[in-house]
């Protein structure tokens, strides 16, 4: 992702899909939320450069 996402050594947050609705739930504790923040499975990302 660092040749896409680059500007300032940031990984952008990727949620899955069945996780939606948890990440949006505003009752979140902080540790719910840091237990969510983990890498996203580069086998499951596909990049397009233009």
């Amino acid at each position: 992702m660092t040749v896409i996402h680059n500007t300032k050594k940031r990984m952008p947050l990727i949620i899955p899909k069945e996780k939606e609705h948890e990440w949006l739930d505003t009752r979140l504790t902080k540790e719910q939320v840091a237990e969510m923040i983990m890498p996203f499975l580069d086998d499951l990302m596909e990049a397009n450069a233009a």
